[in-house]
């Protein structure tokens, strides 16, 4: 996951699609140009895979939150916190399985 950090003031390498705060996380990996893109920049190239599964799901690890709240800002995606992916997931459970 090391390498897939962004630098301090960079954006992100994925040109996200601006829209309001996401209120799920369909939504939030939707801004990405894929899932799988979503899922790379989150969890590393390792991981490119599991985006499909998440989206699905409209659920992420809860492991890889913190990242997420990272990663929001540099793509242009505001009003994204810890607390409101608490929400998202709790709002999600049961779906897609």
């Amino acid at each position: 996951m090391e390498s897939s950090r962004l630098p301090s003031g960079a954006r992100s390498s994925y040109p996200c699609r601006m829209q309001d705060t996401p209120t799920d996380f369909r939504s939030l990996i939707d801004r990405f140009p894929s899932a799988s893109a979503f899922a790379r920049t989150v969890a590393g190239e390792e991981h490119a895979d599991k985006g499909k599964i998440w989206r699905r799901r409209n659920r992420v690890p809860v492991e890889y939150h913190a990242r997420i709240v990272e990663i929001c800002p540099p793509c242009g995606i505001q009003g994204v916190t810890l607390e409101s992916l608490a929400a998202m997931r709790v709002a999600g459970r049961g779906e897609g399985y």
